[in-house]
């Protein structure tokens, strides 16, 4: 089969007193793990699939893998594969986390598992592509500045502020704005509507953010709105509400990875 070919595959006829349960060696190559009848896309290498089935009263248990493949329902002590998604340019695959006891490779991009009687939720997480080993990804570097962004100049270090902004490279780069152009700078833009507010911004992958809001900027007492805002490089909508004030001030932290 050629790659990306999509081959439909159909389990045989469950045993008497069993029903479907899972196919199992695939994770990103099948539409649909728990269906009987499925749809695989042929990656740039064999691959060896097959059905499971178990007890019609058999329990059931849930696998949730965030930013992977692999999600859906299986009996205990099958053997799943997982697969994390593939990283955002500048990053790499670092490790799975969560629910890991039984992965058998927690530091493998594509590696198995097996299902405990009990829920399991793991995520696939990504580390910055970094030979400078200051914290800014090698490709946002050398996205703007000249070189390959391995090493660094008077330009390009962190601590340099280049377009003369008042923010460092680090803080253009953790913002997601643009450390080149002075009027390229991170914004909360709001909607109102009687007392009620949404907050927009865009956000940057990999980075987490904290909204809070005071009532009094002569003496603020910042309160949090929502905490841990993952970035996907998506614009973020936030509601909230000013209740009896008049009025509401907002302000957007970015939170240690």
């Amino acid at each position: 089969m050629e790659q990306g070919a999509q081959v439909p595959v159909r389990a045989n006829n469950a045993p008497a007193g069993t029903v479907f349960d899972r196919w199992i060696g695939v994770a990103s190559e099948i539409n649909d793990p728990n269906a009987s009848s499925a749809i695989v896309t042929m990656p740039d290498h064999s691959l060896y699939i097959y059905a499971t089935y178990r007890n019609t009263d058999a329990s059931v248990y849930t696998l949730a893998v965030n930013s992977g493949d692999g999600d859906g329902t299986s009996k205990s002590n099958s053997i799943l594969n997982i697969a994390a998604d593939e990283p955002p340019a500048g990053y790499s695959f670092d490790q799975w986390g969560g629910d890991t006891q039984t992965v058998m490779n927690v530091y493998a991009p594509r590696t198995t598992l097996r299902m405990p009687a009990a829920p399991v939720a793991v995520t696939a997480t990504y580390k910055v592509i970094d030979n400078v080993g200051d914290g800014i990804p090698d490709t946002w570097r050398a996205n703007y500045f000249n070189g390959d962004g391995t090493t660094t100049n008077a330009q390009s270090s962190a601590s340099a502020d280049p377009d003369d902004d008042g923010f460092s490279n680090w803080d253009e780069f953790r913002a997601g704005t643009s450390p080149t152009n002075p009027a390229s700078v991170l914004n909360l833009k709001g909607t109102f509507s009687a007392s009620n507010v949404m907050i927009r911004f865009p956000s940057v992958f990999g980075h987490r953010y904290r909204l809070e809001e005071t009532s009094d900027l002569s003496a603020p007492s910042w309160e949090p709105v929502s905490y841990n805002i993952f970035g996907d490089g998506k614009q973020k909508e936030i509601p909230s509400s000013l209740g009896r004030a008049s009025a509401g001030f907002y302000r957007l932290r970015l939170q240690d990875e």
